[in-house]
């Protein structure tokens, strides 16, 4: 796409259906309908997995309890023949508990072979929740060429990781013998030692969104444009550590203090608008024969670095003449990805806001023969 984004287009429904599914793992519902004057529209979904029953092969045995969860809807309306009203929402709500109990790993050759146990306390507790709503009012008269789009979203999504789990082991040498009565089981213990991990992180975004769509319809040239002005507010704490005790000594060892594997805790909160547009051109070249070229440019402004982006794309597409199965396409342009929060923050939770977007030039040239 030379704007550079997904265009979803949803099925109209044409009257009164549904379906339903149901396993071990989940289910799913939809219904669908249209109202007797056929102005009025609407789609409803539904769905519920789980993995739990997939979860218990795992290395780490436990109680393990993911489940997933998501409502969407999508209603139309048509006012008259030249606007037309539609409105989307969803929420999501991912859940992951998980006790694990035991794991226990077997490595080495035939003649030298170990074994680590771990026993585990304690237990994880993730939480993933994002809702969206979007209503957009569309202008598309008859006798006009124009056509508009007036567009408004946001988004939400907040995200709990907490887990304290302490786990024991011990690390020893198995019996290779297999005329020993205890082959393949410990002979010898060679450490003892345990592993401490604890979180207590959460991240929460909204994102608010407002922009008009648009497209021309001028004969060998038809025009698309658009543009979106987007405020984004992102708050972020992170507290997370781990503790390493190996044979009576924490790790790494100090015998002056006492120190952890690693240790994060940060705290931060950003607000900033983005700016985005596109504009486009179709043209067919009737003189040239079946030559058609889709010309654009999309840029983009951010706030937060003020870093401002023009990205020009061209697209070339012939079709010889008397030759209906082969296309001789050509491409290229400037390409851009500006950063999200997930770019800007390290591991530690350090923030780096003045993070520019990754860049690319692309040419592409080919042939299509059906």
């Amino acid at each position: 796409k030379m704007s550079s984004v997904l265009d979803v287009a949803y099925k109209l429904p044409t009257h009164f259906a549904g379906s339903a599914a149901m396993s071990l793992l989940g289910a799913n519902m939809h219904l669908e309908g249209i109202s007797k004057d056929q102005k009025f529209t609407y789609l409803i979904g539904a769905r519920h997995k789980t993995n739990q029953y997939l979860l218990q092969s795992q290395p780490t045995k436990g109680i393990y309890n993911p489940s997933f969860t998501d409502v969407q809807t999508l209603l139309n309306y048509r006012i008259n023949s030249t606007w037309e009203i539609e409105a989307i929402g969803n929420y999501a709500r991912n859940r992951f508990t998980f006790f694990p109990e035991t794991q226990t790993s077997s490595f080495g050759v035939l003649n030298q072979a170990y074994q680590l146990n771990v026993f585990y306390e304690g237990s994880e507790f993730d939480q993933f929740d994002s809702r969206f709503a979007g209503i957009s009012a569309s202008y598309h008269p008859e006798a006009s060429r124009l056509r508009l789009k007036f567009l408004a979203s946001g988004f939400q999504t907040n995200e709990y990781e907490t887990y304290d789990i302490n786990g024991q082991y011990l690390f020893g040498e198995l019996q290779t013998d297999m005329s020993k009565e205890n082959f393949g089981q410990i002979k010898t213990y060679l450490g003892a030692g345990g592993i401490q991990t604890f979180a207590r992180n959460y991240l929460n975004v909204n994102v608010g969104d407002v922009g008009v769509r648009g497209a021309y319809d001028a004969g060998k040239h038809q025009l698309q444009f658009g543009t979106n002005a987007t405020v984004t507010n992102i708050y972020d704490d992170l507290h997370e550590w781990e503790r390493r005790d190996s044979s009576a000594f924490n790790q790494p060892y100090d015998s002056a203090v006492l120190n952890l594997a690693y240790f994060y805790s940060s705290a931060a909160s950003i607000n900033y608008m983005r700016l985005t547009g596109f504009i486009q051109d179709n043209i067919r070249f009737d003189s040239l024969g079946r030559l058609t070229a889709s010309i654009g440019v999309r840029f983009n402004y951010s706030q937060l670095n003020g870093e401002f982006i023009a990205s020009p794309r061209v697209q070339l597409a012939y079709k010889p003449a008397g030759k209906k199965d082969l296309v001789i396409k050509a491409s290229g342009g400037y390409y851009a990805q500006p950063p999200f929060y997930r770019e800007m923050r390290d591991f530690s939770g350090k923030l780096n806001t003045q993070l520019l977007a990754q860049r690319s030039f692309q040419a592409v040239a080919g042939i299509d023969y059906n």
